[in-house]
């Protein structure tokens, strides 16, 4: 962005990458900057150089730091922390799943099953402590797949206000808040007895193919830089999708 001669104002897709990190930026403009930057790396564009907007993209490549036995130590003992956490909420899964259910039960009979996805599963919790389940609801139809219309978008948030007055309700269950403004609604609860922090969501059962291409990585030490980099994004608060940043699973791509 700070090219000679390129004046902010025509930085055009490139404010793009610079505006994903650090706020809200939409998500067409996104997948449109990175379509750009793909096809001009791929040698799609005439120019001699690569560019985007009309930016060259010479930055010169960054060296890789010597290896450093100390900060390796330091590394593996954190992401043995981290393991242990995982392994923490794993344990707790199916006592959290049985409750789960049968709050859920008491608004929706209809309920058909309900399935852990995320870092737990894929081995890549980055220290955030919680659960990621997804309830399959028949009766909200048109909800299931990636993209989600407006008319499935309110039956999952209806759905899930009617979730939310049972855990108010309960004493086993105390509620955390609510995202609603995101493309996916979520309700954030916690298991009392466990202290297992819960997202829940309805109809998203797909994300667990996501979950899938991850625990395949190999080998194992890259969902375990998977889970460093999430653990660090988080510290900087610079992660998640209900705050404008990259979500988990945009970080493992990367």
């Amino acid at each position: 962005l700070a090219a000679p001669g390129v004046p902010l104002g025509q930085a055009g897709w490139g404010l793009s990458f610079f505006q994903a990190g650090v706020g809200e930026v939409a998500r067409l403009d996104l997948e449109e900057s990175a379509r750009r930057l793909e096809g001009t790396l791929a040698g799609s564009s005439d120019s001699k150089s690569p560019s985007v907007a009309g930016i060259e993209l010479n930055a010169p490549a960054v060296p890789l730091l010597a290896a450093d036995a100390a900060l390796e130590v330091e590394a593996q003992a954190l992401v043995a922390h981290l393991n242990r956490q995982s392994e923490g909420l794993a344990s707790a899964a199916p006592k959290v799943l049985e409750d789960l259910g049968t709050l859920v039960r008491r608004c929706h009979p209809e309920a058909q099953k309900l399935q852990i996805y995320g870092s737990v599963l894929d081995g890549t919790a980055g220290g955030g402590g919680d659960l990621d389940v997804a309830l399959d609801l028949a009766s909200v139809a048109g909800a299931g797949g990636s993209w989600i219309s407006p008319r499935a978008r309110l039956h999952q948030l209806r759905a899930l206000q009617a979730i939310e007055a049972e855990v108010r309700a309960s004493r086993l269950w105390s509620f955390r808040g609510a995202v609603h403004h995101s493309r996916v609604p979520v309700l954030n609860i916690e298991h009392i007895e466990s202290s297992c922090k819960v997202d829940l969501s309805i109809n998203t059962s797909h994300c667990a193919a996501q979950s899938d291409s991850l625990r395949s990585l190999k080998p194992p030490q890259v969902r375990s830089l998977i889970a460093l980099v999430k653990l660090w994004a988080r510290r900087r608060h610079v992660y998640g999708r209900s705050a404008g940043r990259l979500s988990g699973f945009a970080l493992a791509q990367l």
